[in-house]
């Protein structure tokens, strides 16, 4: 029983190659037909699922706690942490400033930008978090140099600041004072110096108020947390958004003398997205390009090759037809889904090949040794097919 389906279903491989050899026109007219319609089907209607998190079951237990916990805050779902260190605390502050007020003009690209170290509750309670000795330490320290700020408050200029260091020299500063004015005076000649070389440079008054008074000091870095809109349609979800970081980013490094890099879940990710495609297309195109130089040297017939390889780009094009219709979307591990197509299509088409050539060589006729190929590699067994 088994035996003869065997036998009927080579006799059908015959029949199918025997047709194909008949009718080679049209056979690959249609083929080609069906290749280009696939192809447009595809680019289409297939859409492509970037979203790492899909790829995991939401029924698993810790999935429904993530989703729980980014339901309940949304806001830390999905950022760009920008990090702006160097520089001084001043300057940083004002890089991230302007970096948000560039963002938040972004509407298309960005939903929000939050600055968690420029909230107005740490402008106006910031001293609540210092000790008690901190704060007595700071207390005496402005109630020292009380005449001298409200000179620079009433004129904040460089004639008001000249005028502050001359009337604190003439006031006999005591050694404290006069360590600090120390340090003003170098913080002076840097800035000049810098200046006359052409370097942006900016000293921090309010470090050098806080030295000695605190350990506390400020914090060697800035932070900007930033959601944008993000595509998982596009295999990469947040290139609009981080393209518009990474070109203001020099400009702002120039401007402000800082240093601002990117982190968090969606550069990380995106960098991942990268490397799968660069990947996925370079292991594809290798691969292409591999099997036809292995079929070149196994077969040593240009046409054999020609015509396995067309087959492969052909099988290619109709099976993302058919991933379109049948599923409509890939992930980022169905996308090399190609690779695979290609070591297995050549693995038939190896065979057939290499028992054509077999059947040809022995017999020297191309209608008996398709046959015989058909029927050689259909099936366990072959069978005897007259030529």
């Amino acid at each position: 029983m088994l035996d003869r389906i065997g036998q009927g279903y080579r006799a059908f491989l015959v029949r199918v190659v025997d047709f194909c050899r008949r009718a080679a026109l049209w056979v690959v007219l249609a083929g080609l037909a069906a290749a280009g319609l696939s192809l447009g089907y595809a680019v289409n209607y297939l859409t492509l699922d970037t979203d790492p998190m899909n790829l995991l079951d939401p029924d698993l237990p810790f999935r429904r706690v993530s989703l729980d916990f980014d339901a309940a805050f949304p806001q830390l779902d999905g950022l760009i942490v920008v990090v702006v260190d160097q520089g001084s605390p001043e300057r940083r502050r004002d890089a991230v400033h302007e970096l948000a007020r560039l963002l938040e003009r972004q509407s298309s690209l960005i939903s929000s930008v939050y600055q968690p170290q420029q909230d107005d509750f740490f402008d106006q309670y910031g001293l609540l978090y210092f000790d008690v000795d901190e704060l007595w330490r700071l207390d005496e320290r402005l109630t020292k140099w009380e005449p001298f700020l409200g000179t620079l408050a009433h004129d904040p200029s460089l004639r008001g600041l000249f005028s502050m260091l001359t009337q604190a020299l003439k006031e006999n500063p005591t050694p404290e004072q006069r360590a600090l004015l120390a340090k003003v005076f170098d913080g002076l000649n840097e800035a000049i110096e810098a200046q006359r070389l052409g370097r942006p440079h900016v000293s921090s008054w309010r470090q050098t108020m806080l030295e000695d008074v605190t350990d506390r000091g400020d914090p060697l870095h800035g932070f900007l947390l930033v959601k944008p809109k993000l595509d998982y349609s596009s295999l990469e979800a947040a290139v609009g958004p981080i393209d518009f970081l990474r070109q203001r980013r020099g400009e702002l490094e120039d401007r402000f003398g800082v240093r601002i890099r990117l982190t968090g879940p969606v550069p990380i990710e995106a960098e991942e997205r990268e490397t799968i495609a660069q990947g996925a297309g370079l292991t594809a195109g290798l691969s292409l390009g591999l099997v036809a130089v292995v079929l070149i040297v196994g077969l040593r017939s240009l046409r054999l090759v020609a015509t396995m390889v067309a087959t492969l780009v052909v099988g290619l094009l109709w099976t993302a037809g058919f991933v379109a219709a049948a599923i409509g979307s890939l992930n980022l591990i169905t996308a090399s889904a190609p690779v695979l197509f290609i070591g297995l299509g050549v693995d038939f088409g190896i065979q057939f090949g290499m028992r054509y050539r077999e059947e040809f060589s022995r017999i020297g006729d191309h209608e008996s040794a398709l046959r015989r190929a058909a029927a050689g590699v259909g099936g366990a067994r072959s069978w005897p097919v007259s030529p």
